[in-house]
């Protein structure tokens, strides 16, 4: 538990996160989610990495399925999870010490 609470304290101080707690009613939630999800479709189609057809189905385009390919192999996709994985642990070392 003093691990979990030593991480939001981290949080809070990484992303300026307010530090009063906000609660959503389910609607506003939904609302919220559905806007979120808008919002990525409409940057992936503005990128060109989707494109809509008239039935509003998603699907690459050439670009788009090229980068995601490309993304995907070998030496990459380890490389890039390496790199996620030591800005986590650079995280984590700026963890104040358990009081």
């Amino acid at each position: 538990m003093a691990l979990l609470f030593r991480l939001h304290r981290v949080a809070v101080e990484h992303y300026g996160m307010s530090k009063a707690a906000t609660l959503w009613s389910k609607q506003a939630l939904a609302e919220r989610r559905n806007a979120e999800e808008r919002s990525v479709v409409q940057h992936q189609v503005a990128s060109w990495r989707f494109k809509q057809s008239e039935d509003g189905i998603f699907s690459p385009t050439l670009p788009g399925a090229f980068l995601m390919a490309w993304l995907a192999v070998f030496p990459l996709a380890h490389i890039r999870r390496a790199l996620r994985s030591k800005k986590r642990q650079q995280l984590y070392e700026k963890l104040p010490a358990a009081a």
